[in-house]
């Protein structure tokens, strides 16, 4: 586990809060600090004492895990989270990584992974009656085993590709006669899904032109949701080429994730209204129901985004309603309302409105440009 470097350091913090004597706290900080040469990286770790403060910690995240029914072990800072599938253990680490970032602190992703337990042998007690040399052999055979491949496991910093790259013309001739049903039908018996399963689909099914199987993204999403980004980006890149009543399915079944009790992280929140703001995925009502009901603590870019797929459907008693959240949005969003105000109202309607934010919001550059373009911007208009 890391530092990522924001917040002041986990374990004094912690430490503080859950003290009543402020000057051991802080003597016992510089103690480490000293230790550590200075330098306040990671979790305290190594003596027995240091292990108890690496608990200490980590009660906070702990307990938050245990408030959303999370269930896992720690030893110190490593933790193991047992999930019925793999689309659980997905939501779950993204759940571990957000909790953590608050803290300060990241996963080490070089050492984080999704394994399938259900192959590994139960402990029976009978290792004893084993004889030496069928031991000897049996190590020797798994440590010639490959290691399981790392995957991603945070959302906006891994691994995973968010873009989709259109294969060259001899990987296109080469997946021409490909299968995508039968791969997906191997994809699906599968416990983990790899990254290379999900590129191989959608390769194949550029290759091999067969688009209606793009009816399966949803699906396809589900079984490793950080590629969601890649398999929206790959629907919007070739919206021509899918046959309208299943983009109409695609669009629904992506429309049901975003108003399901289920928890979602921000990127993929924000990936999806993404989708549904583009044309041909157009989902206005979910879009704006969603934006109803976005919480101040909902992540720091979705309503920006929200906004920003909004407008280009918004009706005139959209604008309306949505021009009332002025004040509570914050500077991101409120240049986006004005965007909108100013598309879609007639020049008397919207000028009291504006008015009234040159004056309240005097202080935004942004703002104000935007409203009253300064005179060399509007010279350079007329010319």
């Amino acid at each position: 586990m890391k530092k990522n470097g924001s917040p002041p350091d986990s374990s004094y913090t912690t430490l503080d809060y859950i003290s009543f004597d402020k000057t051991r706290v802080k003597q016992l900080n510089e103690l480490l600090l000293f230790w550590a040469n200075r330098d306040s990286y990671s979790l305290p770790v190594g003596s027995n004492a240091s292990r108890i403060l690496a608990e200490a910690a980590l009660l906070e995240v702990d307990n938050y895990l245990l408030s959303i029914g999370v269930k896992f072990c720690r030893f110190v800072d490593d933790y193991r989270l047992f999930a019925p599938n793999a689309h659980t253990a997905h939501y779950w680490l993204t759940q571990l990584i957000e909790c953590l970032w608050l803290e300060g602190l990241t996963i080490n992703q070089r050492k984080t992974k999704i394994e399938d337990v259900s192959t590994l042998k139960p402990n029976t007690g009978e290792e004893s009656k084993v004889p030496a040399e069928s031991k000897k052999k049996e190590k020797a055979a798994i440590s010639e085993e490959p290691e399981p491949q790392f995957r991603l496991m945070a959302g906006y910093g891994g691994t995973i590709p968010t873009r989709f790259r259109t294969p060259n013309i001899a990987e296109l001739a080469k997946l021409k006669d490909s299968d995508p049903g039968e791969i997906f039908e191997s994809i699906k018996t599968k416990k983990i899904t790899e990254p290379d399963d999900i590129k191989s689909f959608v390769k194949s099914v550029i290759g091999s032109e067969k688009f209606q199987y793009f009816s399966l993204a949803p699906d396809i999403s589900d079984l490793f949701p950080q590629f969601t980004p890649y398999i929206v980006d790959v629907l919007i890149k070739y919206k021509d080429k899918i046959d309208a009543s299943e983009k109409k399915s695609i669009q629904e079944r992506f429309s049901n994730k975003l108003t399901s009790s289920e928890y979602l992280p921000e990127y993929l929140t924000i990936t999806i209204v993404q989708l549904l703001g583009c044309e041909d995925y157009q989902d206005k009502k979910t879009l704006i129901d969603l934006f109803r009901e976005l919480k101040r603590n909902a992540g720091a870019y979705i309503g920006r985004v929200l906004l920003d797929s909004i407008e280009n459907l918004a009706s005139r008693s959209d604008v309306l309603e949505i021009r009332k959240y002025f004040s509570r949005a914050d500077s991101w969003e409120k240049r986006q309302i004005v965007r909108i105000v100013d598309k879609h109202l007639g020049e008397e309607e919207k000028r009291p409105f504006l008015k009234n934010i040159l004056t309240q919001e005097a202080r935004d550059m942004f703002l104000v440009e935007y409203i009253r373009p300064s005179k060399n911007k509007t010279t350079k208009k007329k010319k």
